[in-house]
């Protein structure tokens, strides 16, 4: 059994509200993201290429429902030859905002090894008009070092304790890891995630290879996808119950292929995303993009110039 060190304390204003939607939102990105990235090890050889990377990937999304902007969420990945590190934002944005401001920090850090990574350091800290918690995850001698507040509740720890295994990475070193060491088809298989106070599944289905027609970051081909977000423990047991009855849906994504480094490994960006949230229509589409300081449609141009040459 894996072991569970909890240092975290009572109190703090307990964070409710625009909690559970955030925490939805940055398990679905972060999904879109695990999705995106099969493809990036690059074929034979990727493996050796990644602990050589020196790369910063920004990339900037917009939520939006029933039309308007609620939401933005920024990533930023800068890996830098052994080590790794992933930054990512979420907050409300236009009457959302108004309503109620909410934003949710996020941060991972951790070792590139040619096996695979080492995941060290994850933070993660959220506050509204209603409350703010953070919790942090430091990996120390085969246990999960857990600072939170407020604490994990107790009612909730003997399941996390007989679901958690050591080698469950958190959201953002999972997005990373599958992006350069997972060489399978895109859009495929489960991966199990732990944030510090959650265990959940990311699972994928592939549907079709089709092309994105005057995006405004991204026009080209693409793959369309399918991603579903499953509790397994530390939620209320009011969610597992309600998961147990009526399975979580699954949402869709279309992703964008380019090179993350010339003639090196390749990575798959989310460029939209359709929620089935019920909350009405909510869709995700990527507003800004740098790859290496470029532009994914110059990222992307380039690549596409490169194999034409080829041909």
């Amino acid at each position: 059994m894996t072991s569970v060190v909890d240092v975290g304390r009572e109190g703090g204003a307990p964070v409710r509200g625009f909690f559970g939607p955030l925490r939805f939102l940055s398990a679905i990105g972060c999904a879109a993201l695990l999705a995106a990235t099969p493809a990036a090890a690059g074929g034979h050889g990727g493996k050796k290429l990644i602990g050589t990377i020196t790369k910063n990937v920004e990339l900037g999304y917009t939520v939006f429902g029933i039309g308007f902007a609620v939401l933005s969420a920024d990533f930023r990945i800068q890996l830098s030859r052994s080590r790794y590190k992933v930054v990512s934002r979420i907050k409300t944005e236009g009457i959302a905002g108004l309503i109620l401001q909410s934003r949710w920090d996020v941060v991972s850090e951790g070792r590139i090894t040619p096996s695979g990574l080492t995941p060290i350091r994850y933070r993660s800290d959220i506050s509204t008009n209603q409350g703010r918690g953070a919790v942090s995850v430091t990996r120390k001698g085969g246990k999960y070092l857990i600072s939170a507040v407020p604490k994990v509740r107790a009612d909730r720890r003997p399941l996390l304790a007989k679901k958690l295994r050591p080698n469950f990475p958190d959201p953002l070193s999972a997005l990373i890891s599958v992006s350069m060491y997972n060489t399978r088809p895109p859009c495929t298989g489960r991966q199990r995630v732990f944030d510090g106070r959650q265990i959940f599944d990311l699972s994928f289905k592939f549907e079709a290879a089709v092309t994105i027609k005057e995006g405004a970051q991204y026009s080209g081909p693409a793959y369309r996808c399918r991603v579903k977000h499953t509790p397994i423990a530390g939620q209320s047991s009011a969610e597992l119950s309600q998961e147990a009855r009526s399975p979580s849906p699954y949402h869709v994504l279309w992703l964008a292929e380019v090179d993350l480094t010339e003639n090196g490994p390749k990575i798959l960006i989310p460029v939209r995303i359709s929620l089935n949230s019920g909350w009405g229509s909510t869709t995700v589409r990527l507003t800004r993009s740098s790859i290496g300081g470029k532009p994914l449609a110059v990222a992307s141009a380039t690549r596409k110039t490169r194999s034409t040459s080829k041909k």
